[in-house]
């Protein structure tokens, strides 16, 4: 089906960038300690750990791929957006992550 084989070949290039810039980036996803992000959340009166500053990060990422966007068509900013949402996602299902928040479904 037409539909399959188009997400299946995207999801493929994925695979094939996060891989690539993985080993180029080494894992800063793990090792980054949010100094900027958990500096401007205490400046504002919010105390983040580093898991939650994590979250907060995954989050802005996503924003900033998708905003992307305005610019006009990019192959990329849609491959690298997929990424950064499963990315998100994981991150939101930590088990740090006791509570969800909006409609339970």
């Amino acid at each position: 089906m037409r539909f399959e084989r188009n997400a299946e070949a995207s999801l493929a290039k994925v695979r094939a960038i996060f891989t690539e810039r993985g080993g180029q980036y080494a894992d800063t996803w793990e090792l980054a300690q949010w100094v900027k992000t958990i500096a401007v959340a205490r400046s504002i009166g919010i105390e983040l750990s580093n898991e939650q500053a994590r979250k907060i990060v995954a989050a802005a990422l996503c924003d900033v791929k998708y905003w992307r966007n305005l610019g006009g068509y990019k192959e990329d900013n849609l491959l690298d957006g997929i990424a950064y949402d499963a990315n998100l996602m994981a991150e939101m299902s930590t088990d740090e992550q006791k509570h969800q928040s909006g409609p339970q479904t």
